[in-house]
């Protein structure tokens, strides 16, 4: 499904354009027949499927496009954004339905900005940028370096394969304020080149003198050393 309604003549009928999507797609009229019923029920825009296709929304386009390709049983499914149109209970049929395509080792091309989806839905990322591949791999570390890129125009770095002499931390081996319960950062992930290092985090509540387990939003912060 490369554009929604590709193929639709919007003259026809839903149930027109299903028999004449199936021939596009080389079906006969009896295969399509067998076929019907499953497309409607999984499309469900009710009454609408025996109106012209031009007084459908988008999303209703959507539905039935989706329905046909996914019931036609192909062994290559092209989605390039469909599912962004549809209601949330459309969209979960839809990705449950792609799941059990997947199970029966057919292939998907999932074309999407949601980055949700990747991480749930796909086994193998490719970052596109200007018609250009940025990065291939695993779909939650490709979704990762894309955030950050979008985010902030950097990608992310490893914190723990970046070099540096511990000596140069700052404050490093100060006698630490036991009260204060320090975390340390320097396994996660980072931006940019790596000039400066936060090491270890703390929030502190000097209201109470006790460690902050929560922040509301818009407090204020004040920063310390963890030599402080």
């Amino acid at each position: 499904m490369l554009e929604l309604g590709a193929g639709f003549n919007p003259e026809l009928t839903g149930f027109e354009n299903i028999y004449f999507n199936g021939s596009l797609m080389g079906f006969s009229r009896r295969e399509m027949d067998e076929k019907v019923d499953e497309i409607a029920a999984f499309a469900d825009i009710g009454d609408f499927i025996s109106q012209p296709v031009k007084t459908y929304s988008s999303g209703m386009k959507a539905r039935l496009g989706f329905a046909v390709s996914i019931n036609v049983d192909p062994d290559i499914l092209i989605v390039d954004e469909v599912l962004s149109v549809g209601d949330v209970y459309f969209r979960q049929k839809s990705i449950r339905k792609m799941k059990e395509f997947m199970d029966g080792s057919k292939t998907i091309l999932f074309v999407t900005h949601d980055l949700g989806a990747v991480k749930n839905f796909c086994t193998r990322a490719i970052w596109l940028n200007e018609g250009k591949k940025i990065a291939e791999g695993d779909p939650e570390d490709l979704v990762q370096r894309y955030t950050s890129f979008m985010t902030y125009g950097l990608e992310t770095t490893s914190s723990g394969s970046t070099s540096g002499s511990k000596s140069e931390s700052v404050n490093s081996s100060e006698k630490r304020d036991t009260r204060i319960i320090w975390t340390d950062c320097s396994a996660l992930d980072s931006f940019g080149e790596k000039a400066v290092s936060i090491t270890n985090v703390a929030f502190y509540d000097i209201s109470n003198q006790r460690p902050a387990t929560m922040l509301k939003v818009c407090q204020p912060l004040t920063p310390v050393k963890p030599g402080n």
